[in-house]
């Protein structure tokens, strides 16, 4: 299971963010206060939460999961963010694809600096931006 789907962050959740929702699951879910003793979920919530919480360990995660979600698409091209042209107006970053539609990244998935998969809308050619 996907730690953030588990403890139902977004993957940008902050340290305190990740403890709250630790601590919310944590209560539901730990064999002490719970009837139905649900051992086997506090556990996965409880190696959710430090994985997450420790700056490593997430980011070796996050590399993983990446590569899990990608495995079955075809990455047509590498294409690094700087090539991404900055379209003002629409506040879109756009890059031109083989058949000639565009991929677009809003600014704010731009900003973030996280390897990213891309599909043509058009064409359904993939690309992965670095």
């Amino acid at each position: 299971m996907d730690f953030y789907e588990l403890l139902k962050i977004e993957t940008t959740a902050t340290d305190e963010e990740i403890k709250k929702a630790y601590q919310e699951l944590a209560r539901k879910y730990h064999p002490d206060k719970n009837v139905e003793k649900n051992e086997e979920m506090f556990q996965k919530i409880d190696k959710a939460y430090k994985t997450l919480r420790d700056p490593e360990l997430r980011k070796i995660y996050d590399s993983e999961r990446f590569q899990r979600k990608s495995a079955h698409l075809i990455i047509h091209e590498n294409v690094n963010r700087k090539e991404f042209e900055h379209d003002l107006e629409e506040d879109l970053y756009c890059h031109r694809c083989k058949c000639g539609s565009y991929y677009t990244i809003d600014n704010d998935e731009y900003c973030k600096n996280e390897n990213l998969i891309l599909s043509c809308d058009e064409c359904s050619l993939n690309i992965l931006v670095t």
